[in-house]
Parts: structure tokens; C-alpha cells; sequence
């Protein structure tokens, strides 16, 4: 009456316990299956870190640190009228703001680089929204594809 034949196997006693998985979940399970998860991504991971502690570090200390951030004149920018050794000239930058953005065009033609500013933001607009119009895209040409293929 029944198809079923029994089991030629019944385990007797419980399988031995085994460690726990690899955390891959989280910012610990980032960092092993992404950064340390070969010799090469160690090596690459361990060079970046360093290469990011001697750049940032030593600009960091450059740009905020050591500045200089008030004065009238460029004199409080000098190591010896500070006492200490000076980093960024912030003074400086805020007088020769115009210059870094214009250049020595004539103030009534800053206009037109105002102009090309805002143009180039306004053409940036569109890339940063590209991907979901682009997806938005696709899916029209494939309806009017479908539609045309329907039509012959």
C-alpha cells in the first residue's frame, strides 16, 4: 500500500557543535568581504590608509591648524611676526577672492564669467538626476518599440 520505504539511517547521537560563521553582515562584515579579503586587498587597503594619513593629515594640519585666519596686512602671515610656524594665509585668500575667481578680467565683463558659472551648474542639473531619467528612458523606448513592432 505504500511506496515509501524506511530510512537506512537514523542518526543516534547529535552532530558536534560547530564555530560560529564569519560576521559578513554590518561594518565588520564590510570591512573582511570588501578590504581584507585577500593579500592584495590587505595590501592595497593598508598603502591607501597610509598614503591617506600622510596627505590629509599633514593638509589638515596646513589648512585649519597652523592658519593664520585675521589680519590687515600680510605681515601677521610671516613665521616670525606669528612665533610659530604658519600654515594657510587666510587673510590673503580673503583679499584675492576676486582675483581667483576673475582673474584680471575687467569688473564691468564679470558678467559673462558669472554667466558660465551658472551655466555650468545648470548642465551639471541633468547629470546628477541621469540615472532615473535615463531608466525612465529606456523603458519609453521599449514601449514605443513594442508599440511600432505591434503596428507591422
Amino acid at each position: 500500500m505504500s511506496d515509501i520505504t524506511t530510512s537506512a539511517f537514523v542518526r543516534q547521537d547529535l552532530v558536534p557543535e560547530r564555530l560560529a560563521p564569519i560576521k559578513t553582515t554590518g561594518f565588520v562584515g564590510f570591512l573582511r568581504t570588501r578590504l581584507f579579503n585577500s593579500p592584495t586587498n590587505i595590501l592595497i587597503t593598508v598603502v591607501s590608509v597610509l598614503l591617506l594619513w600622510f596627505t590629509l593629515v599633514p593638509a589638515i594640519k596646513f589648512l585649519l591648524v597652523d592658519a593664520v585666519w585675521r589680519g590687515g596686512d600680510r605681515n601677521v602671515c610671516l613665521a616670525e611676526s606669528a612665533g610659530h610656524t604658519v600654515g594657510a594665509c587666510w587673510p590673503f585668500v580673503e583679499a584675492k577672492f576676486t582675483q581667483f575667481i576673475y582673474g584680471f578680467y575687467p569688473e564691468p565683463e564679470r558678467w559673462r564669467v558669472n554667466l558660465t558659472f551658472l551655466l555650468g551648474a545648470l548642465l551639471l542639473l541633468p547629470l546628477l538626476i541621469l540615472p532615473a531619467a535615463w531608466r525612465r528612458h529606456r523603458w519609453f523606448r521599449r514601449e514605443l518599440d513594442r508599440h511600432h513592432a505591434r503596428r507591422v
